[in-house]
């Protein structure tokens, strides 16, 4: 079997949460907005979530959202402190953040025949 991997730019236009209330905690009314391979994914509110853990020292911020196309992101920050940029390099490996993308095509006539690409 051939493993073959790809590196995938991920260009996040924005991720915005429409709740008025403030703070941290968890939702699933919000939806993320990214540009792959200049083709624009928008996630759905109902199958989207955010969560802030607190974690001593500091927080960590886990985001799964899906569409109804079958992609979907799922992002880990530890040491989430608010609004700002965050690398995912895996240069920590105690604490790493990490990012994925997936691509699932279901084959309906073949159920067996459907893939899954995660990036």
């Amino acid at each position: 079997m051939a493993l073959t991997m790809s590196l995938l730019l991920v260009q996040f236009s924005s991720c915005s949460k429409s709740d008025d209330e403030g703070g941290y905690g968890s939702t699933s009314s919000g939806t993320l907005k990214a540009k792959v391979d200049d083709t624009s994914y928008k996630s759905m509110k109902i199958s989207s979530s955010a969560n802030v853990a607190d974690a001593r020292p500091g927080e960590n911020l886990i985001i799964i959202t899906l569409n109804n196309n079958g992609k979907a992101f799922a992002i880990k920050l530890f040491g989430y402190r608010g609004t700002g940029t965050y690398e995912i390099t895996g240069a920590n490996m105690a604490a790493t953040n990490s990012a994925s993308y997936t691509e699932l095509n279901v084959n309906l006539d073949n159920p067996a025949a459907s893939t899954t690409e995660i990036w």
